[in-house]
Order: structure tokens, then sequence, then C-alpha cells
């Protein structure tokens, strides 16, 4: 709270920073202003050189990319005014913004306080290895020491290289790749407590501070320079420090290295410089940095003697509880050469495939073996045996690589020496193997931990992580690419790499060979099957294998641990060589003959002559019949593909029945001619194509050197047909001239003719067939001869008819307005193209319902007949049914008529409607009701059915639940003989009306919000139902056909009450508005135990009551007529009306107000503990460091701060 007295201007400070002048008596906005401006100015937290992508400060409410928590401003921000209160997300893409890059975008930062995990949840995607796109959550740990409720904490990380980089979720990520961020969760420290869950993130950036493009040959004082001009607000304090130096320690063409040093800088230096590797080229090329932390003295406090007695070497000073002792003799500490211990030879030596030994010899070392202490970089050695100038020790088997030999005397101080320390037993390899690659190939030696790369030759062998430990190593061999068969094996790690000289030989004898083919012939067409027979092939699985034919690349259809199954493509007509290539690498043959022999070749057709056709002469042209002759062509080369083989006899194709490699069979078409034309014998060429035509690619192989002649003395002659249909099958019958082996086509049916009898001329021939395998329809009669082809039908019969048979007809007798459900039995009902009617003489139609080729469902749509002086004006009638299916009128074998009678017809005269109780109760009043109860159904609408009660020969009663209000029709249907007649239009309809039999309560409060109650029969309607009190509306809060419930509004006085159901008005009643029927609250007593007591007047019953405090339910309602006892609701600090009333009657009258309070109830020095009246104890604890000056008062503001003692409490109400 900021106090003036006085008069004047003031201006206010922060650090070296200070506000404009304002006057003592400028306005809070003036001063927030000035506030604000005086926070924003130590703002600048992203790098000067940094390429920002995002950055959100929360001063204009949450930033668009990030998600969760809100903008706050009542705890002391990082800068500015706001920060995020509970941060779900730092960074949130969200579609359709794109997601960025973090491999160049590497760096996020953010201030935070409060309770926040170390844990980041970070969603990535990015292309694999298999250029799919995978997306993946991820879990990081980020550094941030340690979280503080108390103070800001700005903080800064590399999220690419200490989180993604080396993850091993993101080991098949596509190298040098992006890799996209589309989420970062945060978290709090701990979630079971709500008070250590909270926390505050200000100033989130995502920035690129990465300096590109540092050659390796670059100086020591271009490396200071380039770092100083990148230097940013946070590391400018150590870059451009005058004691920082730059050293280039050395340089070779392998290996760079410099050192930044602060020389008389004091105190720990952050590790501000990160460097990568990605740009470096050269055999595993890598970069190391590390931070050498120097040691030293410090003493203090200085007294005189140590300022005024210079001394050249080290002095030692003891101090007991910080008084220095004096020094009545030499205190010089000397460091020097004579009494430091070397070492100057390391040698190891391997034990076994677990254990190595380490040889030292030098000088200065100790005789006594347990005051020596070995490591090889942090690794200890066991100390076996030593004296003055050498030592023993041994340990574990190190992998492959360098490392730095440290030696401790316990009585002297460090020394050190470097060893080179590569492998040089690797164990064995196989001498020789094949040349082909994708074998595995196993390297047996030690120290084969941290291997990372395995060359054989100058190609990588794919190391087998499942297979291989520190002694054993497999990897997949490469395949030879040329030049020497014995090649160099190159090891390389963590630690260093190997050369095996000449380790490794390859020989082309060990290669899989080729040892059979299937077949050496292929046609020209291609697509045969052949299979290559291979020896060894089952240890290539997974291997890259192709085949040629000649410079044609050959489908593989499957591969086998014995061989290849391939389809030849289509060559021209040649031999052509066959190579198999296993990873590039050809394969020979041993016993087979790599050669395809491509070849299409007829050697004759049979027969060569046959029928000519007949012609059928019309008014206009002569009709061909197709010839029909079955034409083989044998040879060599053909192909099972009927696709890619046509034959032509003449101009006309030759449909193919049957082929293989050796053999086609087709049919003649027609060789048709002009109806003047005289009966000769006509010769047409035939013509063969073998390939795929449709294909520019394809080879087609085209043969055209044979004829076919079409002969009239061949051709069969038919003279008589017969028909016959009886006991559902059919029987045909023929007699042909000199003919035999005869099949008869009936559409696409074929009927083998079997020879009967035979006289000199003639031979009969017949066969049958069931009628079932026929649709009703026109069917063309043809006969084949199996050799010659189609015979010539001289017969007047061509063609024979099936037409659909109908036998009976249920039910036969009906009812004259029809409506009944007919059910047609026969044959040849169905059509496959649902193409089938039933037709009735007279005003009817019957839509079928089912159908199969037995029977046909049909429903009779009913008709309304006039009365004529009161008789029918048809009467009894017969109505025939026929059934026409595919186009085709049924044949009837008995009684194919609908008998419609009088006797049989229910006429309805009217329908009357009444009520009881909340029954409706429906009497059909009817003439000549010769119909059985348990027969007939009555429906309302065509739907609701209506339980018959009573019936006799005037009349039948039915009774329904529930109707709307409004017209409706009725429907009387007999189960066997239909539907009722009408004695006229709108004899079938009827009219239900609302009617309310009594209404309740009549007298409400004047305030409105009593439950009104409507009840009677036929109180809902179609589309509208709805209360007026007076001119007013009356919420409807249900309605149905027995009920109407709405809640009234307020007013004064008599109103009337009127119910409308669709369009129509009904008036129901008048209640009465008064003051004696509203409940009054008077007061309310002191809360007592969270109970709130009210007193009242006029209410009714207790458990008719409700109470709501502030728009909340106050519950477990009590009293008498003059109070009322409730349970009061938690709410927070403030004031509550408090309303109610009776849920019948209505509202009450009340301007009762409720205060709910905050107590104070204990203070110490880091919390307060409060208690909000009517709600539980709540824990708040508060920032140590902040007082309240000499105030006592104690006030309660929303977003402002409760007084009290040296605490200070912040609240949002």
């Amino acid at each position: 709270m900021l106090t003036l007295s006085g008069t004047g201007q003031f201006s206010l400070a922060w650090e070296n920073e200070t506000t404009i002048f304002m006057s003592t008596n400028a306005t809070a906005g003036q001063v927030q202003k000035a506030l604000e401006d005086l926070l924003s100015i130590k703002c600048g937290t992203e790098p000067s050189s940094a390429d920002i992508l995002l950055q959100a400060g929360f001063e204009h409410g949450m930033e668009k990319f990030t998600s969760g928590g809100r903008a706050v401003s009542w705890t002391e921000p990082f800068c500015g005014r706001f920060s995020a209160h509970k941060l779900g997300s730092l960074v949130k893409i969200h579609p359709p913004a794109p997601a960025y890059d973090v491999t160049k975008y590497t760096h996020l930062c953010f201030a935070h306080k409060g309770y926040l995990s170390n844990t980041l949840h970070v969603a990535v995607s990015y292309a694999d290895t298999f250029l799919h796109v995978v997306k993946k959550n991820l879990t990081c740990q980020w550094p941030l020491n340690k979280t503080s409720p108390e103070s800001w904490k700005f903080v800064c990380a590399d999220l690419w290289r200490d989180c993604l980089e080396r993850s091993e979720s993101l080991k098949d990520l596509l190298k040098n790749s992006s890799v996209f961020l589309h989420e970062i969760d945060i978290e709090p420290l701990a979630r079971a407590a709500e008070s250590s869950a909270w926390f505050f993130v200000d100033e989130v950036i995502v920035s690129d501070t990465a300096i590109v493009g540092v050659p390796v040959s670059i100086s020591s004082q271009h490396l200071r320079k380039l770092l100083q001009s990148y230097a940013d607000n946070s590391t400018a304090q150590y870059l451009n420090a005058s004691d920082f130096v730059v050293t280039k320690d050395s340089s070779s063409c392998y290996q760079s290295r410099w050192t930044l040093t602060w020389v008389s800088t004091t105190g720990d230096l952050p590790n501000i410089i990160n460097v990568s590797a990605e740009n470096l080229t050269g055999l595993n090329p890598a970069v190391t940095a590390r931070v050498v932390f120097d040691g030293g003295v410090f003493i203090s406090p200085i007294f005189g003697d140590m300022l005024a007695t210079p001394n050249d070497f080290t002095q030692v000073v003891v101090a007991v509880n910080d008084v220095p002792a004096n020094c009545s003799g030499s205190c010089v500490f000397q460091y020097l050469l004579e009494s430091t211990p070397s070492v100057d030879n390391v040698e190891y030596s391997v034990e076994d495939a677990a254990h190595m030994s380490i040889h030292l010899a030098g000088s200065g070392l100790a005789a006594d073996r347990s005051s020596l202490l070995i490591k090889a970089d942090q690794t200890d050695c066991e100390v076996l045996a030593s004296s003055r100038s050498s030592a023993l020790c041994r340990m574990n088997l190190l992998p492959a690589g360098w490392y730095r030999v440290t030696v401790l005397l316990l009585l002297k101080p460090f020394f050190k020496r470097f060893v080179d320390y590569p492998h040089k037993r690797w164990g064995e390899l196989k001498s020789g193997i094949t040349d082909l690659c994708g074998l595995p190939v196993t390297l047996m030696g030690s120290g084969f931990d941290g291997i990372s790369l395995v060359a054989i030759g100058s190609q990588p062998c794919p190391i087998n992580a499942n297979a291989s430990n520190a002694t054993v190593i497999e990897c997949r061999l490469p395949p030879w690419r040329g030049g020497d068969h014995v090649v160099h094996v190159t090891l390389a790690g963590e630690h260093g790499s190997a050369l095996l000289p000449e380790a490794f030989a390859y020989d082309a004898s060990l290669n899989p060979t080729i040892i059979s083919l299937s077949r050496n012939t292929s046609s020209t067409a291609g697509g045969q099957t052949l299979y290559i027979g291979i020896s060894s092939l089952a240890n290539y699985t997974g291997s890259d294998v192709k085949v040629t034919i000649q410079a044609s690349v050959v489908e593989i259809q499957a591969q086998t641990g014995h061989g290849l199954r391939v389809v030849l493509p289509s060559l021209t007509r040649g031999l052509y060589n066959l190579s198999v290539f296993l990873n590039d690498v050809p394969l020979g043959a041993e016993g087979a003959e790599l050669l395809i022999q491509y070849v299409t070749e007829v050697f004759r057709m049979e027969p060569c002559c046959g029928s000519l056709l007949d012609l059928i002469t019309t008014r206009y042209r002569s009709i061909a019949i197709l010839g029909g002759t079955s034409l083989t062509i044998s040879g060599t080369g053909f192909i099972s593909n009927r696709q890619v083989v046509s034959i032509f006899v003449g101009s006309q194709p030759c449909p193919v029945s049957y082929l293989n490699e050796e053999e086609i069979v087709c049919r003649t078409p027609p060789a048709t001619r002009l109806s003047n034309a005289s009966a000769q014998d006509l010769l047409a060429n035939v013509q063969l194509f073998v390939g795929n035509r449709s294909s520019v690619d394809a080879s087609v192989s085209y043969i055209s050197n044979l004829t076919f002649l079409y002969k009239a003395s061949l051709t069969p002659d038919i003279v008589d047909v017969e028909v016959e249909m009886a006991n559902d099958t059919m029987v045909l019958k023929i007699e042909a001239v000199n003919v035999t082996d005869l099949v008869a086509l009936l559409g696409d049916v074929e009927c083998e003719l079997k020879e009967e009898h035979a006289n000199h001329s003639t031979v009969g021939a017949q066969c049958s067939l069931p009628l079932n395998v026929f649709e009703p329809g026109r069917y063309p009669l043809r006969v084949l001869q199996k050799q010659m082809g189609y015979a010539s039908i001289r017969a007047a019969r061509q063609h024979f008819t099936v037409a659909p048979l109908i036998k009976t007809i249920f039910p036969s007798h009906a009812s004259v307005c029809g409506g009944q459900l007919l059910t047609i039995s026969g044959r040849n009902l169905k059509s496959q193209a649902n193409s089938s009617r039933v037709s009735l003489t007279g005003n009817f139609t019957c839509e079928i319902q089912s159908s199969d080729d037995t029977f046909i469902r049909c429903a009779l749509l009913g008709r309304d007949l006039p009365l004529d002086n009161g008789q029918f004006h048809d009467g009894s009638q017969d109505l025939g049914v026929t059934v026409t299916v595919n186009g085709i009128d049924s044949c009837c074998l008995g009684d194919c008529s609908l008998h419609l009678l009088e006797n049989l017809t229910f006429v309805i005269d009217a329908v009357t409607v009444e009520f009881s109780e909340s029954l409706i109760h429906l009497l059909v009043r009817a003439q000549r009701s010769a119909w059985r109860m348990e027969d007939t159904s009555i429906e309302v609408d065509s739907y609701l059915p209506c339980n018959i009660t009573f019936w006799n020969e005037t009349g039948v009663e039915c009774r329904l639940n529930s109707l709307v209000a409004g017209d409706h029709a009725v429907s009387v249907r007999h189960r066997r003989w239909g539907q009722a007649c009408l004695r006229r239009n709108g004899s079938d309809l009827f009219r239900v009306d609302p009617r309310v039999l009594r209404f309740y309560p009549q007298n409400f409060s004047i305030n409105g919000g009593g439950l009104l109650t409507l009840e009677g029969v036929a109180l809902k309607g179609r589309d509208e139902t709805s209360v007026a009190i007076g001119n007013r509306p009356c919420f409807l809060t249900s309605a149905s056909f027995w009920a109407v419930q709405c809640l009234v509004p307020s007013g004064h006085g008599v109103t009337t009450v009127r119910l409308y159901v669709d369009d129509t008005l009904n008036f129901v009643g008048e209640i009465n508005y008064s003051e004696d029927s509203t409940p009054v609250f008077l007061s309310l007593l002191p809360v007592a135990n969270q109970f709130l007591t009210i007193r009242v007047s006029r209410i009714g019953r207790a458990e008719d009551m409700y109470v709501s405090v502030g728009g909340a339910a106050c519950t477990n309602i009590t009293g008498d007529d003059r109070t009322l006892h409730c349970a009061v609701p938690r709410l927070p600090a403030g004031a509550y009306s408090v309303t109610g009333g009776d849920v019948l009657r209505g509202g009450a009258s009340s301007g009762l107000v409720f205060t709910s309070l905050l107590t104070i109830l204990s203070v110490n020095s880091n919390r307060v503990t409060v208690r909000f009246l009517m709600a539980s104890a709540v824990r708040i604890f508060i920032s140590p460091g902040v007082w309240f000056g000499h105030e006592r008062g104690v006030s309660v503001l929303s977003w402002w701060c409760v007084r009290k003692l040296p605490v200070e409490l912040c609240l949002n109400h």
C-alpha cells in the first residue's frame, strides 16, 4: 500500500531505473501506467543475436501458441504486468499453423516461479528411414535446478541437443532430416496438494542462437572476436571480460583443439558454449568439449605479516576459530620436480575374454602396492605388484580406444600419462566367403564394447546388435565391388578405430548357382511360368534378386529356398540369354543351359471344311445362322490366356472355346452373303494372333497361311421340331437328315439329343429338361452337330415359349372393398430382373410383397364404393387374375378368379367417441356385420391398434389409452376377407376434443412461479399445446394426454386460464393472486452448525418450500409455519440474496441478505490460516519477506489484499 502525505511530486525507482515525476494527487491509473513502464524496462531476455521464432510475454492475454492456464497479475510477474498461471503447454502449435523445425530453432527459454516439475512432454513428427511420417510423444528432463515459490528464475537450454538428438525413440530418424515440434507440455511438481501444484511462467522464447560455418582452421584471435560478436545480455559479462583468452593448443590434419580461459575471474563459470559436429567431414568426425575447473587456495582474512614479508613459496596457514596461528619455524611448502614420480612407459596385455593387465615403468613409484592407485580413465585397476620403478595392475577388459592412465601415490601428488590402447587381438575371421552381400559375418575377439562401425574393404558391414557383445560381432556382408578379392577390415567406436589388413577374402566359387530351368521354350506372347532352380538360395532371404532375359526384366512371382518362380515376358521369335542377379552380382550355372527359345508356330488345322450356314429369307434381307464348326489348330508356342489369343475366319472372329500351349479350339462364325446369291461353297482365310495387341510393348505373332472351306453339302438339316411341356418337364423331339451326335441349344441351355430311331433317310432324336431351368420368356431353338456345326432348321417351329402358370388363388372369396393379402400359387412365377406384375379385372390393383418360382403374395388395394338405395352399385363380382413375367402372360390351370361377395362385406355407418375416466371408447356402427370378432382388427390412423371390447351385428366398440386431440380415421379389417366399406365419404372419421376435468391449485403468490396442474383427456395436440394466464403465457413444464403442468407468471387478483391445443381454444377457469397466498421471508437468525434459520409467515407445509442463497440451493429444509431451517451451501466470502417460495403457490417476498465472512484463525512466520464462513478451513501459504508496515486494519476487496498483522494475503473472489 502506497501512502503519501503533503503536496508536490514524487517518482518510483527500481535499482538504477526511475519513473517520471507524478503529482501527489495522481490517479490510480496514472500510477499503474508508470509502474508497468518501470517493470517492462528489464524485459530484454532474448539474446541480441537470436533468430526468435516465438515469444510470449502474456501482456495481452494468453498467447496463441500456448495452451491452458490463464494470464494473471495478482502475483509479481517476471517482467511487465502479467504472467501465466498453471500453464499447460509452453508451446502448442494449432493447425493449420505449421510445426517448427527443432533442429533449426534448437533453444527454448522461459522464466518460472513456484513448484514446477523438471519433466517436459514433447510431441514431434519426422520422416523415418522408410520416408514414412512418424509422430511420437517423448519425455525429457529439463535442467530447472531448484524451483522456488519466492523468486523468478530464467532458464535456457538446447532442446535438440539435450533432449531429442540422443533419444532412443528417434533412432529411425532419416539422417540430416528435420524434426518438427508440435507441443511442449509442463506439469506441477506435485499433484497431491493443491497449494504445492501452483506455478507461474513468463517470457517463453523459441530462438536459434547457433554460430554456423566456423572452419576448423580458424585462428584463436578470430574465434575470440567471433564469440564476442555473438554475445547477448547473459553471456556478454563472460565473453567481453578483459581476462577472457582463447588459445589454439594443437592443430593437425586430423585434429584441432582450442582452450577458452578466464585468467582472473573467480567463482563458477557457466557452460555457455555447445559445439556440434554436424557439418564436419572425414572418417568418424567428432567433437568433444569439457569444462576444466582450476583449483586454488583462498586465504582470508589477511593479517599484517602476510603483507609485510615477501615469500617466494607457498605459505601454509593454520586457523583455529578463524584466528591464524603464529609460525615459529618454516611454514613454506615447495613443489619440487625431483620429488615428482614419473611414468615412462605403459603397456597392456589381454589375459582372457574378460580381463587385461597394465604394466607401468618409471621412477619414484611406491614399493608398497597399497599406497598406489591406478586408473584407466575413470575405471580402477587393481594393483597386483609394485616397486620404485614398475607396477602391475589387473582390470576388466576395456573396449578398443584411447584411455588416460592416472597414477596416484598416497604420500605424493598426482602424476599422469596418456596411453594408446587399441586391441590387437580381434580373433578369427572367415578366410574366404561368397562375394554376394547379405550373409552374416562373425568377428570373434575381445574389447568389442562400444564398436559402432565395421567396414569390409571400403563398404560398411551393418552390425546386428542383438547378436553382438564384447567378444563377438555379427554383421551383414556387403557385396564385392570389384578390385582385389582380399580386403582390409576396419572397426571403429567411441574410443577410436583399428585396421586389420587383408583379413577378409571374397570367393566367387562359394556363390549360389543356377542348377535347373523348368522350360527352355516360350510363346512369343509371353505369360508362361518358369521355375529357376538355385542352390543355397535359402541363405539370401531378403536379398535383392533380379532376373533378365536379354535386356528385359522378368517379373518374379515367388522366391523360395530352392529357387524362383517367374513370368516370362513377351518377346519376338528368337533365342535369348537368361541371367539371375543376386545383390547386383550375376549367378553362374551348373548343369543348366541359360537359354530361352521364343517361338509360335502352327502345325495343322482340322477340319478343313464345315457347315455352310443356312439363310433365313425375310422381306428385306437374308439372315445368316452361325456356322459353328469346331475348328482345332495344333502347333507350339501358344498360351493358355484367352485374352491374348485371337482367331478370325474371313472377317469374323472365331470364339475360342479351349486352348493350351499346343492346341486352340474355336467355333467358326457365319459367312454372310446377299439374299440373291446362290448356294455354293465359300473359301475363307483363317488368321491367328498370339499376343497382347493393345500393348505397344508386347510382341504379337501373326499367322495367316490357313484357309477354311464353308461347304453346303456338309450342313446338317433339321426337318421337324416338336416341343411338349408336362409334369414340370419340357421334352424336345426332332427329325434330321443323315446326321448324328447332335446338341440342342435352347437359349443358353444345352440339351444333349439322344437318337430314338432311324430309317433310310432320317434320324429321330429327343432330349428333356426340367422347366425350372427356364424363366418365362421366348427362346430361340438351335441344333448343333458337334463336328460340322449348326444345322439348317426347315421346320416351322424355330422358337418356343415358357409361360407362367397359375394353379390356385387364396383366399378365393373376399369383401367387395378389397384389402386382402392374396397368395397366387403356380409355376415359373419368378423373374431375376424383377419384371413381374399382377393384374385384375375391374378397379383393383395388387402390389407384389414377395415371390419365388412357385408363389406370389400381393396386397389387394381397397376402394371406396358409394351406396345406391342401400345397395352396392357393383354388387358381388368376379375378378380375373393374371400374372405377367418378363412380358409373358400366365396360363391358368384351375380357378384363377377372385370372388368379391356382398355378404362378406362390413359396412361402416359412423364412428362416435366417448370418454370414461382417462380412456377413449370408439363405437363403430355398421350393417350386415357377419364377421367374427376374433378375425377382426381395428386401427386408428392406420397405425394405432384399438382393442375390441364389444361386438354385435350393428356395431363394434373398442378402447384406446390415449390419443392426441384433433381429427382421426378408423379402419376395420378382416384377417381373411379384407377391409370394410364406408356408408358414405367420411363415415370413418371422428374428432377428439380436449376436455379439462379439474385444475389446481387456484390460489397463487403474487410473485408467480407456482405450479399449475390441468387434468383431463386429450390435452396434448399434434403440433401445439400451451396455457395462457390472462394475456401472459404460463411456462410449460410437461404435457401428456392426461395432464398439463406450467409455472404461472406473477400477477394480482382474479385471472382467467385458457388451454390452447393446436387450433382449439378451451376456457379452463379462473385463478386468484393474493397477498394471503404469498409466503414472506421476514428475517435471518445467526448461523449455527452451518444451518440457516429464517423467520417466515403465510407458508404451507415446510416440505413444499424451497430456499436459495445467491442462486445456490439451501438443502435439508425443515420447520413449521413460523420458521424454516436449511443447510447453507459453501460460498466464498461476500453478500448473497436469500430467495425461495412454495413449490405449488409460488415465490416468496424476501429482502433478506446473507453475508459469508472470511475469518483469519492464526498467523505465523510463513503462513496464514483462514476460514470462510460456511466453508471448510483453507490454508494459504504466504511468501516470506513481504511485510505490511504498521497498519492493523483489514479490508476485503476483489483482487486486492487482506491485511492484518505483519503478513499479506491476496485473495481472488
